[in-house]
């Protein structure tokens, strides 16, 4: 139909070239081209669709547009025949005035373009609206097969209780008759309601589906759309489906950041040197080789037979006074049976953090969290598993890279993941490194509800990290309850929707806690502070929690060998004294590090020479502003509020007796009234008592029934709302 429009509209032009180019007649061309137009047009086209198919108002315009079209193009025709114009000429008028005239042909000009832009205007409808009736009646289609298959199921499904639940058809011939049937429906109805509950309880997975269904971030399991073999997992970023991960934009590249500088010669010279000095001293060696790296040259030596390794450990002065250098390192390099002399470059280099980011191993990492700290000796991006670490214990002297080391394991993470699946609790006792990143808590942070987003006194910091003990024991009990090992597998399981929210579970974002100056700390609490953290560290792997500590003295005082032994993740910089080098690495080796970034990172897997990058504070600035800018949360996540661990479990409610209450007891009751709000942290705020006394108080408020249960991190529900009330119920007590 469309290609008989077409040739039909192009018929003119075609007559048209036919008469400037064969020589036909006027007359055989304007004849050839109407007959065609009539068989497209009329007869093909618009007669047969008119009469056989159906009769709209758009087919019959179109109809009569086609042949004043035909007849428009047929003028010519008309004003070669003599006879024609004669007998015009007699009836009408002039009709030389349509063929000779400007105005005539201008009138028959305009004619056939409203003619034509009616017909044209009426097809386009008539496409469309048969487009629609098709697409109308496939989607019917489908719907009726979907629909017919689904009563199929559903009859062969239900075929046995259907059979005894099918109603008899009986005739209602009076009122009793009706009551009769009414109460037969009702009893139907209950019977219905009672298998579909046993369904919903025999079924977990409809159970599951119908929680989903009620508005589990309805994530397109919409009622009726759902189908057993073709599951939709939950997608925890679409709880922020809007938010954009930061861009390289915002990190800037050093100007002193370039490619070591290789200088042939001087590397020539120092191997002779070396190779002097060790023969000088009796160090026969078989091959050496040097490896530039961004700020030390490593050069590897293959020792002749019979060397011992002992016999090296006393040439360091000796070779770093041959090399001008200072603090040359020797160590065994077990990976390649060779040993290593460490010196400083002729040109250290500084490493940004953006060339990190940027690299193939990073952008491409499969890792959970992937930490990237700097690059190794042989110019490689130094990236690690926080999950496989799992806690790391940072140390070294002040100035020499611990906050720098810090920034760039926070940083590394926030540009990898989403604020669903991570989480920062962030401990610092200045509040000047880690406080930068306070505008985004509703993002990335977690804390204690009414709390500053960032802890700053050893009494929070041991708040904190009970109620993360709390956080630790709650995700256990929903991995066992899920039937999994860690969080990873207990987070798939729930995007695979095998575990339903009904029961509490709920996707886990990880949490890191990081701790800088973890010593300042401790200053008076060391006990409290070791035995939060110890409980913390030691069942935090496998719920996801994950801890950094970093401190200037790692000494057993502050950190217990018990606390150390949970954290076999250590990175070292430079410290001033050896033994402070066997606390934090177990060997010898941080006090010769050239400091400025140079670290040794050590781990179960592997023990590497890391020079850290460097990251400036505008460009943390401008991460976290690009994030704080974009969709959030309304508010941070909310640690669970804990009391104290001694309970009165004994007691009843209204026993508790009257010497063991409180002195500020009846003071806080009748604030707690006031205000009808209870919480721990309420209670320690306003009263500036610790968080021990402040939950016992709150234990016997319970005990008195003042106030309710704990129910999660909410306040507690104010029971008596009078004053008068309570006076009467403190006036019982004295």
């Amino acid at each position: 139909m469309f290609f008989a429009y077409v040739i039909a509209m192009l018929m003119p032009f075609v007559g048209w070239v036919l008469y400037v180019k064969t020589g036909w007649g006027m007359f055989l061309c304007c004849l050839l081209t109407d007959f065609v137009q009539l068989l497209c047009w009329g007869t093909v086209v618009n007669l047969k669709t008119v009469v056989i198919k159906r009769k709209s108002t758009g087919h019959i315009v179109k109809c009569f547009c086609s042949f004043v079209l035909i007849f428009l193009n047929m003028y010519p025709f008309f004003a070669m025949n003599e006879d024609f114009v004669t007998l015009y000429n007699s009836m009408v008028g002039d009709y030389s005035y349509f063929v000779d005239s400007y105005e005539g042909s201008l009138w028959v000009s305009a004619l056939t373009v409203i003619v034509a832009f009616l017909w044209l205007s009426n097809a386009i409808r008539e496409i469309q609206q048969a487009k629609e009736n098709r697409e109308s009646f496939c989607s019917s289609k489908t719907n009726e097969e979907t629909g017919t298959k689904k009563r199929k199921d559903f009859e062969e499904d239900e075929e046995p209780v259907s059979k005894e639940l099918e109603q008899p058809k009986v005739p209602v011939s009076s009122t009793e008759d009706v009551d009769k049937k009414e109460s037969t429906l009702q009893m139907v109805n209950d019977t219905i309601e009672i298998k579909q509950k046993v369904i919903n309880t025999v079924s977990p997975t409809n159970a599951v589906l119908e929680v989903s269904n009620k508005g589990w971030r309805e994530q397109g399991l919409q009622k009726g759309k759902y189908n057993d073999d073709m599951r939709v997992p939950y997608d925890p970023k679409l709880d922020l489906e809007h938010y954009k991960y930061p861009t390289l934009e915002l990190l800037k590249k050093s100007e002193e950041e370039s490619s070591p500088q290789m200088d042939v010669l001087w590397l020539e010279d120092n191997k002779n040197r070396v190779v002097e000095v060790l023969h000088q001293f009796g160090v026969e060696i078989r091959n050496i080789k040097a490896t530039v790296g961004p700020t030390i040259t490593l050069y590897e030596i293959v020792l002749a037979e019979g060397i011992n390794m002992s016999k090296m450990r006393g040439l360091e002065d000796n070779i770093a006074l041959a090399l001008s250098s200072r603090n040359v390192r020797i160590v065994p390099l077990t990976h390649s049976g060779t040993v290593g002399i460490e010196t400083l470059n002729m040109k250290p280099s500084v490493i940004s953090f953006k060339s990190l980011i940027n690299s193939q191993i990073y952008q491409e990492s499969k890792m959970e969290l992937p930490c990237a700290i700097g690059k190794t000796q042989t110019n490689e991006v130094f990236l690690f598993d926080l999950t496989k670490a799992p806690h790391v214990l940072i140390a070294g002297s002040t100035g020499q890279g611990k906050s720098i080391a810090l920034h760039t394991i926070i940083m590394s993470l926030l540009y990898k993941k989403h604020p669903t699946e991570l989480k920062f609790v962030l401990m610092d006792s200045r509040g000047l490194e880690l406080g930068l990143y306070t505008p985004i808590e509703n993002h990335f942070l977690a804390t204690i509800q009414d709390r500053h987003p960032i802890v700053m006194s050893g009494s929070q910091a041991i708040d904190v990290l009970r109620c993360l003990n709390i956080e630790v024991n709650r995700r256990y009990k929903l991995l066992i309850d899920a039937g999994v090992r860690d969080v990873k597998d207990y987070n798939e399981k729930f995007k695979n929707r095998l575990l339903n929210p009904e029961s509490g579970h709920e996707y886990l974002p990880y949490i890191v806690v990081v701790i800088d100056s973890y010593s300042d700390f401790s200053i008076g609490r060391e006990e409290e502070m070791m035995q939060s953290l110890f409980q913390l560290i030691k069942g935090a792997r496998a719920v996801g929690v994950h801890v950094i500590i970093a401190t200037e003295r790692p000494s057993s005082d502050i950190l217990s060998s018990e606390i150390k032994s949970l954290i076999p993740t250590r990175i070292a910089f430079r410290i001033a004294e050896r033994i402070d080098s066997q606390v934090i690495l177990d060997m010898d080796g941080a006090e010769q590090l050239l400091g400025t970034g140079d670290s040794l990172f050590k781990s179960k897997y592997s023990f590497e020479r890391i020079q850290c990058a460097f990251l400036d504070t505008y460009e943390i600035r401008d991460t976290c502003s690009y994030i704080a800018k974009q969709q959030s949360f309304l508010h941070p996540m909310f640690l669970p509020e804990i009391a104290d661990a001694e309970r009165y479990t004994d007691m009843e409610l209204g026993t508790v007796e009257k010497g063991h209450l409180d002195p500020m007891f009846a003071d806080v009751a009748k604030f707690v009234v006031s205000i009808q709000s209870g919480s721990t942290s309420t209670i320690q705020r306003n009263y500036s008592i610790g968080y021990n006394r402040a939950g016992k108080i709150m234990d016997q408020l319970e005990r008195m029934g003042i106030v309710g249960p704990q129910v999660g991190a909410k306040p507690r529900e104010v029971l008596i709302k009078d004053p008068l009330t309570l006076e009467s119920l403190l006036n019982s007590l004295e």
